[in-house]
């Protein structure tokens, strides 16, 4: 690869969040991800504003919780306005939010557009 399609290059790093203040120093390309429940510790912190701050520089994401097994999902408003530049959900289900699980009610993509 020539160098100066090298440069051009924008990758990303997976690191562990350690938290989000002035003691912790993240390079440019360190991402991290949180799960719903550590964003929502975040924002009931006062770590919004800091939360905000980090997302001017850095990539964040969201994943929802582990307990939402029947593919529900959470609102990803709140995190987009806190700057979350990825909000994972769940798109498991047809027609939309929640409206049917593909585990049980297995219809062909036919059979629920027509319902």
């Amino acid at each position: 690869m020539s160098m100066s399609l090298l440069s051009l290059l924008v990758y990303t790093v997976g690191v562990k969040c350690r938290g989000i203040n002035k003691k912790e120093h993240y390079a440019p390309e360190h991402m991290f991800s949180l799960s719903e429940n550590t964003a929502n510790k975040m924002f009931k912190r006062n770590g919004m504003i800091d939360l905000v701050k980090h997302n001017r520089t850095h990539l964040v994401r969201v994943y929802p919780k582990g307990t939402r097994v029947w593919s529900t999902n959470f609102v990803p408003q709140q995190y987009w306005s806190a700057g979350i530049q990825l909000v994972a959900l769940n798109w498991q289900t047809y027609g939309g939010f929640g409206s049917r699980t593909a585990l049980s009610d297995p219809l062909t993509i036919d059979q629920t557009w027509a319902t």
